[in-house]
């Protein structure tokens, strides 16, 4: 359609300011505020909502940008997965609550899955599929970061998030440049063949699981 036909009027400045609303929020879902309701009629329904249904599609399009956020951003460089994936949502300005919230999971255990005090060796190869979908991994990346996750062994207990944005940032960008700076210069880890396995078995799990979706969808 050519923009001389399309006689859409639009977006008002209410309607903008609850769009921005919902794209700054990293902390969750942000309250149902005029402006955002605002926004929802308008490419929601095109009527009147209520709060619930407000803040389900609040929810929705926090969810889409928040995904959108995840798969744009770019490594350069595969880093153990727990490291991986907090180094691209750091990247891609998403706390750790939001990106719980997309792969429908508990924030305390996708927090300790990103710390490296949960195996992802042990979680359900659904769990790594719907990671790798979340985060746009290839399965080659998902291979890679394994290994060097296991090669890597499970991190130091202490590595907590700090509840202050500022403070938790810095300290995952420091958690990040050490393990960098402790595996520089070992970009093939050794692995015993049994481990080796394991993960060979998981992704191609993992695989299957991706493609079963794709046909489905």
């Amino acid at each position: 359609m050519s923009r001389d036909n399309d006689r859409r009027p639009g977006f008002t400045r209410k309607e903008i300011e609850g769009f921005l609303q919902l794209l700054c929020a990293t902390q969750g879902l942000p309250e149902a505020t005029d402006e955002i309701v605002a926004y929802i009629e308008r490419v929601g329904t095109g009527r009147s909502v209520d709060e619930t249904k407000a803040k389900e599609l609040a929810k929705f399009t926090i969810r889409e940008i928040t995904l959108e956020r995840l798969r744009s951003t770019t490594m350069n460089a595969i880093r153990p997965l727990d490291l991986h994936l907090k180094a691209k949502r750091i990247a891609a300005s998403c706390s750790v609550e939001l990106v719980a919230t997309v792969l429908r999971m508990d924030a305390r255990r996708y927090e300790l899955l990103e710390s490296g005090q949960r195996d992802f060796l042990d979680e359900p190869a659904t769990v790594l599929a719907d990671v790798a979908q979340v985060f746009d991994l290839r399965l080659g990346e998902l291979y890679n970061a394994l290994v060097k996750y296991v090669a890597r062994g499970r991190t130091r207990a202490q590595t907590r998030f700090a509840r202050d944005g500022v403070k938790r940032i810095s300290m995952d960008e420091l958690a990040i440049a050490e393990e960098d700076l402790r595996s520089s210069g070992d970009d093939k880890p050794r692995l015993e063949a049994e481990f080796l396995k394991r993960i060979e078995r998981k992704v191609s799990e993992v695989k299957t699981i991706l493609e079963k979706k794709r046909s489905i969808s």
